[in-house]
Parts: structure tokens; sequence; C-alpha cells
């Protein structure tokens, strides 16, 4: 999915989900919900660059999140403990979770090969792991949804996670600039981003 895809496809989501929350009757007052699904965008989120999520809450103080999307490293599945500060599934929340990506198979991308050359090379990304330190944000919309800011740190377990696909008569090599680039791409890194979700 391309990221114009992408975008429309958030914009979309909000759209409705933001709709299906105004819609909701009662008097205002938040309904404690005892399943959240929705979806969230961002920076090393949980499930990628986009996804879908679910949180259940334990009890009053725990909950339990899980998600899955598209990301630079391909699939992307999360499974996330958060500790709420407030006796609901709103306002702050600490978390520690374990995140799992598919890689991607021949993979074509514009990277520098030494000793200087800018091509477009294949590559074959392998399955990555990390673990995310958490901090989020939510505020109630309506009386059973919530908007989420999502922000941490996730700490990749494995670096030069990736392989340089060439022809049997050729030994191409990857600049350090490259191989950084890659590095950056998989996962792990500064968290940003956000989610909407809605309450069953």
């Amino acid at each position: 999915m391309n990221i114009v895809k992408q975008v429309a496809f958030s914009l979309t989501f909000l759209f409705f989900t933001q709709l299906l929350c105004a819609q909701a009757p009662g008097n205002g007052s938040y309904h404690s919900p005892t399943i959240y699904i929705g979806g969230g965008v961002g920076v090393n989120m949980p499930g990628g660059m986009i996804g879908v999520m679910f949180e259940v809450p334990v009890n009053h103080k725990i909950s339990f999140s899980a998600a899955a999307g598209s990301g630079s490293w391909g699939t992307k599945l999360t499974g996330t403990i958060l500790v709420n500060t407030r006796p609901t599934a709103l306002g702050s929340s600490l978390g520690m979770g374990f995140s799992y990506a598919s890689g991607l198979q021949n993979f074509d991308l514009e990277m520098s090969v030494k000793p200087n050359t800018t091509k477009m090379v294949t590559l074959n990304l392998h399955q990555a792991y990390a673990v995310n330190l958490n901090y989020n944000y939510a505020w109630k919309i309506g009386r059973k949804c919530k908007l989420t800011l999502h922000t941490g740190y996730s700490v990749g377990l494995s670096s030069n996670n990736f392989e340089l696909v060439t022809e049997d008569d050729t030994k191409e090599e990857l600049t350090d600039q490259s191989k950084l680039i890659l590095n950056m791409m998989s996962p792990g890194g500064l968290i940003i981003g956000t989610s909407f979700m809605f309450g069953l």
C-alpha cells in the first residue's frame, strides 16, 4: 500500500469512526466499553505505519492491546500491556510491548552501492523483533470513543537484518550510508503516532 492510499484510508476511517461516535445515543457521559476497536497511524506504531488496533481493559488499571498492520519492514504484529493512571482507559497510560515484523522478500529500493553509485537494488529484509516502551494519552470522544496520542521508544533487537540480492557474477556491496538508512527503516526508534478507537 503506497503512501497516498495509506493517507486516504486513514482519513476515511477517521471520518466514519468520528461519525459513529457523534451519533452514539446518550447524555454525553462516557461509557466504559469491554473492548476498543480502531486504527492507528504513525512511526514505529504497534501496527506499523497504518494498522488496526484492539484494546481490552482487564480491570480498572490494566489493559491488553494488540495491533496488526503494514510498516516499512513488512507486516507488523504487536502485543502490549498497558497500566492506566486513571481507573478507566482514558488519560495517561504506560505500556510495554513486543513487536514482530515479517520482513520483505525481493524488495526493490534505490540505494547507494560501493564505490559510490546510486541504483535500484533488490533486497531481502529478514524478520525483526523489538521491545516497545510507551507513554500514551487518551481523550474521550462522545460516549464510547477515544483519541489517543502515542509516544515512546522502540528498542530493535537486531541490526543489519537485511541482504543484498546480487547476480552470481557480481559482488556489489551497500555503502555505509545505505546500511544506516536500512537500519533506521527496521523496527526500532522513536514512537510517535495517533489512534482512534470506538468501544463496544
